[in-house]
């Protein structure tokens, strides 16, 4: 179980959040639950941590980590599925605000380069 006394050191938490970040689907209610937090306690940690909002920078993690998945499943549905997108071209739209580019296209980009001699 979880130890939520670790939410009380700054430096602690800040190395924690990735990683609950994942186990928690980047969802902030979630999030705050696996702690132990009120999800009005946990936006004041990640506002005194991040200043912004747990919901903002689980976003921010979650696209990140779509990056790696995709070259990692090589996969549009896969990385979605992963990363607990419930439709495939909600997560196209979320990657492509992101970052300007289709998944898709990144994907494609990335297969060209391993290619490469």
């Amino acid at each position: 179980m979880f130890d939520a006394a670790l939410l009380r050191h700054h430096p602690e938490r800040q190395q924690l959040w990735p990683k609950l970040a994942r186990k928690c689907g980047y969802n902030a209610g979630k999030l705050a639950r696996i702690c132990g937090l009120s999800l009005r306690q946990l936006e004041r940690y990640f506002e005194e941590d991040y200043g912004r909002s747990p919901c903002d920078w689980l976003k921010e993690q979650r696209m990140i980590a779509a990056r790696f998945v995709l070259r990692e499943t090589k996969s549009v549905k896969g990385t979605a599925l992963q990363l607990g997108y419930k439709q495939e071209s909600l997560f196209c739209k979320s990657f492509k605000s992101c970052y300007g580019i289709t998944p898709t296209r990144m994907l494609d980009i990335h297969l060209q380069l391993l290619r490469r001699p």
